[in-house]
């Protein structure tokens, strides 16, 4: 078998097993992924390795999620603020921004009437029962509408303006974690973080549409983090594959 030296790395302090014929040469440290030049021969010992500037490219299919969530952190750090402020300062701009989210809620068809006595189906009706049929259907739509409008506005009323800023505070730290976690793709740190900044992406300020986008960042995310090119890319690799990779050119 080839003679191996047990060494570390210079960046990571990592213990790597390194081929004889690897010496003096260049070489990537497959935990740090992070470039080197291998020790060198000086009598019985050798010298030390030499560390070399890190590669701070992002792999391509790797930049979405980082992109993207800092993207999303940022628009949710910015408008949750905004949020606090505007309701810090008018109060019943609290209770009108509760009211807008829960219109977009609301059902906007009211459901079928139970009729007792049904028409036959085959008896045609005149111009005038279609006319009076369509008018009852009208005026069932608009007063179920003034209904529902209603049960907003009383709900509005009652909605807290320290609650609703405690609201945006919690989505305001959200969007920390998310912008936190964009961060950790682009330095390739807190592996495990980043799959939690994936999740926070799919809610961070659904109710500003923001997690529409986050759901589809956060699932691509995920993906990359499990495959094996965002593992190599963390430096997440098994024991089995520890020596270090020589670099071609």
């Amino acid at each position: 078998m080839p003679e191996t030296h047990l060494i570390r790395c210079p960046h990571c302090n990592h213990a790597l097993s390194l081929p004889e014929e690897f010496l003096g040469q260049v070489v990537s440290c497959l935990e740090c992924r992070s470039p080197f030049r291998a020790p060198v021969r000086d009598g019985d010992k050798l010298t030390e390795s030499l560390k070399l500037p890190r590669k701070t490219r992002i792999p391509a299919r790797l930049f979405l999620p980082t992109f993207g969530l800092l993207l999303l952190g940022f628009v949710g750090l910015f408008l949750n603020a905004y949020l606090w402020w505007w309701f810090h300062n008018d109060p019943l701009a609290a209770a009108q921004f509760a009211e807008a989210n829960m219109v977009f809620m609301l059902e906007t068809t009211p459901a079928a009437p139970v009729e007792k006595n049904k028409p036959d189906p085959k008896k045609k009706l005149t111009a005038e029962e279609q006319q009076r049929r369509l008018e009852e259907e009208k005026k069932r739509v608009a007063e179920f509408g003034q209904i529902q409008e209603k049960s907003v506005k009383d709900a509005a009323k009652g909605v807290s303006v320290d609650g609703m800023k405690r609201v945006r505070l919690i989505f305001g730290v959200i969007s920390l974690g998310v912008v936190v976690g964009g961060f950790c793709f682009a330095l390739r740190k807190a592996y495990y973080f980043c799959f939690l900044a994936c999740l926070l992406s799919a809610v961070n300020s659904p109710d500003l549409g923001c997690c529409f986008i986050g759901v589809i960042v956060g699932i691509w995310g995920f993906m990359m983090l499990i495959s094996e090119e965002g593992r190599a890319y963390f430096g997440r690799t098994t024991e089995a594959s520890r020596t270090p990779t020589q670099n071609v050119g």
